[in-house]
């Protein structure tokens, strides 16, 4: 029951890290529900729906269906939406360490965001890199904190923050609430489900928007 319990909730903050900040970003007013976007999000409930270890066959044959589709018109998101499709695989075949399967969710719901962002806009600037970048990159090292000294993980979370505030994308609360948190779970000696890594970041990213949009 607890494996479940696990797998789903990382399937569903999966599902909805990959979509939330590119939609409250373009504003739910101002999107366009294209064939590619609505590919799209088939696809990305297909990646999170393989964590769940069922099926994943056939799901990633209809993800593939469905990249084909996101990809019309703009074939250059084919070979990265591949991507994530044998990343997605890989991730729901192998036995891995928490801290492995983590980073690899992470960079599947980072790499929809930004095939997202292109179905939407058909650029990348570079605040949304910069932002992608914030809001994932604390929890990818955050996730092998286990593996590393505690201080050299306080280090690096400073690092990227204060890195993230001088380039004024993160504020003070953005900044704040990544902190807690990525240090939060330090003190805790058992690995923390992927699904806490999965949240954070999807809070961050929320949090990063939220407060860019009120100041």
């Amino acid at each position: 029951m607890q494996s479940l319990i696990k797998r789903s909730s990382s399937s569903l903050l999966l599902f909805l890290l990959a979509l939330t900040y590119p939609i409250i970003s373009v504003g739910s007013s101002h999107l366009v529900w294209s064939m590619s976007f609505i590919a799209l999000i088939v696809l990305t409930a297909c990646v999170a729906l393989m964590q769940m270890q069922w099926h994943y066959q056939i799901l990633a044959g209809i993800g593939l269906v469905a990249a084909l589709l996101a990809s019309y018109g703009q074939w250059v998101l084919l070979p990265l939406l591949l991507a994530q499709i044998g990343l997605a695989l890989i991730l729901s075949t192998q036995q891995l360490t928490d801290d492995v399967s983590v980073s690899g969710q992470l960079l599947i719901a980072g790499f929809m965001q930004v095939a997202v962002t292109m179905s939407q806009s058909h650029v990348l600037t570079h605040t949304f890199l910069l932002d992608l970048a914030f809001q994932l990159l604390p929890f990818i090292l955050a996730a092998f904190a286990r593996r590393l000294p505690s201080l050299m993980v306080a280090i690096g979370e400073l690092v990227i923050i204060i890195t993230a505030y001088a380039t004024q994308r993160f504020t003070i609360i953005t900044a704040l609430v990544c902190i807690v948190l990525a240090l939060l779970p330090l003190k805790r000696k058992q690995a923390w489900w992927p699904a806490y890594w999965l949240a954070a970041a999807l809070i961050v990213g929320v949090a990063l928007h939220l407060t860019m949009l009120h100041g």
